[in-house]
């Protein structure tokens, strides 16, 4: 007796093979690009930490000065020519006149907390360690506001002024011009004494700017009636001033 030819399609265990197989390629490829991701981040990381020691050792060298104390999520320090990557958290804490311990942490990297910080010593003698309470959020507006004011002074710095719109791609802003709503987020403005950066938290209605004479992040009030023009001349920078660049900016990309 001749079989019964199969009809065609799967049948239903050869579908369930299928979706077990797509999984298990699925969470390879998570589990890969995890391993990478916490492989760039934990480099980062370390880069950041010789960064700051090299930035120490430079104004101890040429102030003839100790080291000087600093904190990426709220106390920089913009005597030192250092900007921190977005994600990182660099840290010093000073032992004595001369000598200081570096730390790094980053959640996404092989040195997550405060307690777990790559730790790097300026001498032989041993680095206490961080306690868990010390800030960690890099992620926030205010800490993006932060870091940007920071390259801002890093870059004044290094070059005596601070940067014009055609340099902001070098201290990791992407330009918008100004049209539409570009300046209803990101806003950026200078002259040839001072510039300011600001940014809203449209999750939070908040926005937070920093400026170089104060050199610090502050809240700004109701940021729905926010405008590059009220906010440059707020902060004493007007369009008759010499030198006066104003841009929208989208996607900060700090990286």
């Amino acid at each position: 007796m001749l079989s019964k030819k199969r009809s065609g399609g799967f049948t239903l265990v050869e579908l369930l093979i299928v979706i077990v197989v797509i999984a298990l390629l699925a969470a390879i490829v998570m589990i890969v690009y995890s391993g990478v991701t916490k492989r760039a981040q934990t480099s980062s990381l370390k880069l950041d930490v010789d960064a700051m020691d090299k930035a120490q050792r430079s104004y101890m060298a040429l102030n003839s000065s100790p080291p000087l104390t600093y904190d990426s999520n709220g106390d920089p320090n913009d005597l030192l020519v250092f900007a921190v990557n977005k994600g990182n958290s660099i840290v010093v804490r000073l032992k004595d006149s001369n000598g200081y311990c570096v730390y790094g942490y980053n959640p996404a990297s092989d040195y997550p907390t405060p307690s777990t910080a790559l730790i790097r010593s300026s001498d032989s003698a041993p680095c206490d360690a961080l306690d868990n309470s010390t800030p960690t959020d890099q992620n926030g507006v205010y800490s993006t506001v932060s870091i940007i004011g920071q390259r801002m002074e890093a870059f004044n710095s290094q070059n005596g002024y601070y940067p014009h719109t055609s340099d902001l791609s070098g201290i990791g802003l992407v330009i918008k011009p100004n049209s539409g709503n570009a300046n209803q987020q990101q806003l950026y403005c200078r002259n040839n004494t001072k510039a300011i950066y600001l940014q809203i938290d449209q999750t939070n209605n908040i926005a937070y700017v920093y400026e170089t004479t104060s050199r610090a992040t502050s809240q700004l009030t109701d940021p729905d009636k926010l405008s590059l023009g009220t906010i440059c001349q707020q902060y004493g920078i007007s369009s008759s001033d010499p030198g006066y660049e104003s841009t929208g900016i989208k996607d900060p990309n700090v990286s």
